[in-house]
């Protein structure tokens, strides 16, 4: 009796191993979406950095506006913007009724937006505090000084305004985000033809 099986296959793929042809074209498919995941995740990369530096940008200014809001509001006299030292100043009569009368002034110096405080009709003094870094003058108006504008009264009974024009950089080099704002504040105890910011300027350097 003879033993009897399956009969031998006959064009059956072998399937031990893949070809050359198949190992590229896998090869090539990985590569094409390893491209695409890999510029996708740069692009978002690239959105989240220009958000957070627009961020930043934007609390740089905020925190400028409000501290110069807080001061400006009570001055009664506000200086001509002026170049000292080479650096666009700013200077406004701020009278207190304790403690004595107070000067303020502000520079952009480079980047930096400083300010600084001293007592009306003594030297200028005291170290200059930083207010926001990444700052930059926008604009160029008439009688614009830097970031810096004074508008004189529009009525009779009118009060001053300053007015602070300025770019700010949220970093990364080129093409970093950067916020461009101008905002004016107005000095609600300011008279024209009332003068005060004169005793600011002996020695202001």
């Amino acid at each position: 009796m003879t033993a009897s099986g399956p009969p031998p296959a006959t064009g059956a793929r072998d399937d031990r191993g893949a070809s050359l042809v198949e190992v590229l074209v896998a090869s090539g498919l990985m590569m094409v979406v390893s491209a695409l995941v890999t510029s996708g995740i740069v692009t978002m990369s690239r959105s989240l950095s220009q958000v957070e530096g627009m961020n930043q940008a934007q609390a740089r200014s905020g925190l400028a506006f409000a501290r110069l809001d807080g001061e400006v509001r009570y001055a009664s006299d506000i200086a001509p913007p002026a170049v000292v030292s080479g650096v666009p100043t700013v200077t406004y009569y701020v009278p207190v009724s304790a403690g004595g009368n107070q000067c303020r002034q502000w520079r952009l110096a480079g980047d930096r937006l400083e300010r600084r405080g001293w007592p009306a009709g003594r030297p200028a003094s005291g170290g200059w505090q930083l207010i926001a870094d990444g700052v930059a003058a926008s604009g160029a108006e008439a009688g614009q000084v830097g970031p810096f504008r004074r508008h004189a009264p529009e009525t009779a009974n009118g009060h001053q305004r300053l007015e602070l024009r300025v770019r700010s950089s949220g970093g990364g080099g080129v093409g970093a985000a950067a916020r461009e704002t101008a905002i004016t504040f107005t000095a609600w105890n300011s008279v024209e033809g009332l003068a005060g910011a004169g005793a600011c300027t002996i020695e202001s350097r």
